[in-house]
């Protein structure tokens, strides 16, 4: 029987746009700002992974803070120039994104030290009912491109229409109502027929 270690590694798959940010060039309390921008061929990728279109701007600028216990929150915005498919129209059509960010990230709980104790993402940070819990700092780094990438999926339409386009039932395809039961009833109630 063939162990989990001895099975066959599968390939690493590289995100469509990726910059990561070493996390130990962040200090405690103090602040670096970073402008990621993806590549032509980066943005086709990133377009062909989200079955868009095209991607023609992907960028983003970004400020990084070094909070308690490897807490890194990033705050910015994404600028993104997009084209996708009308679902009514079925035409491709331009459109501008531009989402604010901000998240938090934290480190993975890793193994304990002796002498020190175990601090999982969950206690890195006191964390409210409203607040999303930190996603994981992945071997020391952040990856701003997919950060980016990330934000774009949230702040696509799922269902995009042309400006100006409205979907409307073709008029031979309106169902004539039916009579409700209620009504039925009611003229059987007053005497009629």
């Amino acid at each position: 029987m063939m162990s989990a270690k001895d099975a066959p590694r599968q390939p690493a798959v590289r995100p469509p746009f990726s910059r990561p940010f070493e996390v130990a060039e962040l200090q405690r309390d103090r602040s670096v700002r970073i402008a990621v921008e993806a590549s032509p061929d980066e943005c086709a990728a990133v377009a062909a992974s989200l079955g868009l279109e095209a991607v023609r701007l992907c960028k983003a600028r970004y400020e990084l803070t070094g909070l308690a216990r490897g807490v890194v929150r990033v705050q910015g915005t994404l600028d993104a120039d997009i084209s996708q498919t009308c679902v009514v129209t079925l035409e491709p059509f331009d459109s501008r994104i531009s989402e604010t960010v901000d998240v938090k990230f934290a480190p993975e709980a890793g193994p304990v030290r002796p002498g020190r104790e175990k601090t999982t993402i969950a206690e890195a940070e006191t964390i409210t009912m409203d607040e999303d819990p930190p996603d994981p700092i992945v071997d020391g780094r952040i990856d701003l491109g997919q950060v980016s990438v990330e934000f774009l999926v949230l702040a696509l339409d799922p269902y995009p229409r042309k400006p100006g386009v409205e979907f409307a039932l073709p008029q031979d395809d309106v169902p004539e109502p039916e009579e409700s039961p209620f009504a039925a009833l009611a003229r059987l109630k007053g005497g009629e027929t």
